[in-house]
């Protein structure tokens, strides 16, 4: 059996072109963004500015809240932290503190607060970062050693190399304090990914940022001395330490990926269960093609088991082998989607992609699961005739009633209805909730599917004679196979459906 369906598939590659396509077009797409978001929800907390230092001395980042919600008989208490938008500077005690306890060598002041850069009204941007200045004595953090030019002095601005400016030149600053024009007295090298570094004078810092203290504070100190410091502050401001500091940056230069979680979440359960529909209808029409092949095989000798046995292994091998090019094609989807993404601020200018085995294997047995599957729900049928009516091709051709289908499709859309009325689409299940309404209404769509694309047909063919013999013959042809014109359009409208729908919301 596995020779025949070798030679089966051997013999008959255009027959099995379509199911090689759309297995190829479904793998790719599931594992595109299975990488998409298998890469969100591993993501780290983003690269440290503060890798030269012992530890960050920091005030809160985030906020914890606490709601009680009255439900009759008992009340629900519900806490989750919230992060804050900007960083709350620490208070001069906190910094005398910090620089006054025993085993800290050195405590660098570090201003952190969001700008922005223009010359001639023209933004100036780094690619794929967000532009956050700094006094200059932060410049020894990462560390930004001079390139071109000098320190800068009160009027001054050093920019990283990234911008593309050069010492000499002017460029505006806007800041919450206002708009100013500075001279560039230098150019720096480095890089934080997902950061550009303007720095200005140690003695404007304030001036410029509006802040009445650092946002943070560099130590340098022995293991005994961080632990002094953290007894020392109690609750007054929090020490990070190791991986941990990162999270005494600027809120905002911290990438933050609930929102992609959520987005990419929603595409992979959209682009999944179209998958579905799609694989699920071209395999169901290519073995719906065969029902005459398959009914010889029966009056040859051939049983059901050993007929479902060959199909399920024809579609296994499609399959595998439409996975080999699917595979690194979407991990090149999953990069296209994750750059524009970055482009349009869906998600962290430094999300990158992720590359996870597991996640492309599990895209293919999703794929090749599909696929047996709808092999086995077409061919349940067709490997049961009888050998006596193997040249009786309509027997096969079992109906299913138009009030089933209509019952099932108001029952669907009554459900979405219902979804989309209960819950907020703007609250957190949201995203979640709009994928649910989604999902049934396109079961209730392809639940309808027969009903209006045989309608749609009887008047598209007729019209269709009108243009002459061509036309009557391709207009009876449509109306005698409408069984698989529904197999063909109904996948194809569904897809169509749901890329638009994305398109135009995105």
């Amino acid at each position: 059996m596995t020779k025949l369906a070798a030679a089966s598939v051997r013999h008959r590659l255009g027959s099995f072109t379509g199911t090689f396509l759309t297995a190829f077009l479904a793998i790719a797409l599931i594992a595109g963004s299975g990488l998409l978001l298998w890469s969100v929800l591993t993501a780290g907390p983003g690269a440290d500015r503060f890798g030269t230092v012992d530890a960050m001395v920091a005030g809160e980042r985030s906020i914890t809240l606490t709601t009680a919600t009255d439900k009759g008989d008992k009340v629900k208490v519900k806490t989750k932290d919230e992060r804050l938008s900007g960083a709350q500077p620490l208070s001069p005690e906190v910094v005398s503190a910090v620089a006054g306890t025993p085993g800290v060598t050195e405590a660098v002041a570090d201003y952190a607060f969001p700008v922005s850069l223009d010359v001639n009204g023209k933004p100036m941007r780094a690619p794929d970062a967000a532009t956050v200045a700094h006094g200059w004595a932060s410049a020894a953090l990462t560390p930004y050693p001079l390139q071109d030019g000098a320190a800068p002095k009160p009027g001054e601005v050093v920019l990283q190399q990234e911008f593309g400016a050069h010492a000499g030149d002017t460029v505006r600053l806007t800041s919450r304090t206002g708009t100013r024009e500075l001279r560039v007295a230098g150019v720096v090298s480095g890089n934080v990914p997902g950061q550009a570094a303007v720095f200005v004078a140690d003695a404007q810092v304030a001036e410029l940022s509006g802040l009445t203290g650092p946002t943070a504070v560099a130590v340098r100190a022995s293991a005994a001395g961080i632990a002094a410091l953290g007894n020392r502050l109690g609750t007054t401001a929090t020490v990070h330490t190791g991986a941990d500091k990162v999270r005494a940056d600027l809120p905002g230069a911290v990438p933050d990926y609930i929102g992609a979680i959520s987005i990419f979440g929603f595409v992979l359960g959209i682009t999944g269960f179209a998958a579905v529909f799609v694989l699920t209808g071209t395999v169901s029409l290519a073995v719906r093609q065969r029902l005459r092949e398959l009914a010889l095989l029966r009056t040859a000798g051939a049983t059901p088991r050993q007929l479902r046995r060959m199909l399920r292994l024809e579609i296994t091998l499609v399959t595998l082998v439409a996975a080999l090019p699917a595979v690194p094609s979407g991990i090149v989807v999953a990069e296209l989607v994750a750059r524009r993404f970055r482009e349009l601020g869906a998600v962290p200018p430094q999300f990158t992609v992720s590359y996870n085995a597991f996640v492309l294997v599990a895209a293919v047995a999703l794929g090749l699961l599909v696929t047996v599957f709808a092999t086995a729900l077409a061919a349940r049928r067709a490997v049961r005739i009888a050998p006596t009516q193997a040249l009786r091709e309509t027997v096969t051709a079992g109906r299913v009633g138009w009030v089933p289908r209509i019952v099932v499709a108001a029952v669907l859309v009554l459900g979405a209805v219902a979804v989309l009325s209960l819950v907020p689409l703007g609250g957190p299940f949201g995203m979640g909730m709009g994928f649910v309404s989604c999902s049934l209404l396109l079961c209730a769509a392809a639940a309808l599917g027969p009903i209006v694309v045989g309608a749609l047909t009887g008047v598209l063919s007729r019209l269709a004679a009108l243009t002459g013999v061509l036309g009557r013959v391709a207009g009876a042809m449509t109306r005698a196979e409408s069984r698989r014109v529904v197999g063909v359009a109904i996948p194809l409208t569904l897809m169509f459906a749901i890329n638009a729908t994305m398109l135009l919301n995105g």
